[in-house]
């Protein structure tokens, strides 16, 4: 899982992309496929969450463990001061939408793979986007820039501006311009991820027959 995050956070770490579509269409296709195989091939009472809340403990720790080392950047061009580490972007609440995962596969089961599918894709960019839209209304104010939330860090050799506190590529900054091309778009195309972890022969149900 933190893998994953690592690779597409060009596109889904920032709060400043998370009233984009953009942001939930690569969040969507990326981590139901390893969310929905946890959960149906784990023992654990809500592997899917326990999952996704190692994915946030890795990288919180990263956050607080980077930020006490000091550093200075020694490369030009050098735009912006660093004093110390830069650590990644806060992790995403995952762990909202990873027990949606173990709650509605533990009522459904194994039925109707297809269907459960749809729903679980719809279900998980639903609830993502339910958290993550307001927590990065919370990751952009003047409350998060602290050791804790470690908001408003960059590398050196960013031209920092305005922009920053802003959300990037949107016509408008507004819930209900861009809700109704989240859903659609991230939820019922990427609903075949949910189907692919949980596919028999792929990854979900082949990882829960392993035995030692």
């Amino acid at each position: 899982m933190t893998m994953v995050a690592t690779l597409i956070s060009e596109y889904a770490s920032r709060p400043n992309h998370m009233h984009s579509p953009r942001f939930y269409q690569v969040a969507a296709g990326a981590f139901p496929i390893f969310l929905v195989a946890f959960a149906r091939a784990g023992r654990l009472r809500l592997p899917a969450t326990t999952a996704a809340a190692a994915y946030m403990a890795i990288m919180l720790a990263m956050i607080w463990i980077l930020q006490l080392f000091p550093a200075q950047p020694r490369l030009a061009p050098i735009y912006f001061a660093v004093t110390h580490m830069v650590p990644p972007s806060f992790p995403l609440l995952l762990v909202v939408p990873a027990l949606g995962i173990d709650l509605l596969l533990r009522r459904t089961g194994r039925r109707h793979d297809w269907l459960l599918a749809i729903g679980l894709g719809v279900a998980f960019v639903a609830v993502l986007l339910s958290v993550q839209w307001f927590f990065s209304q919370f990751l952009l104010s003047p409350a998060a820039r602290n050791f804790v939330f470690a908001a408003d860090q960059w590398a050196y050799l960013a031209q920092v501006g305005e922009w920053r506190y802003r959300y990037w590529r949107l016509p408008k900054d507004a819930l209900g311009t861009s809700t109704p091309r989240v859903r659609p778009r991230a939820g019922l195309r990427r609903a075949h991820r949910h189907r692919v972890g949980a596919n028999r022969t792929l990854v979900g149900n082949g990882m829960s027959r392993v035995m030692r």
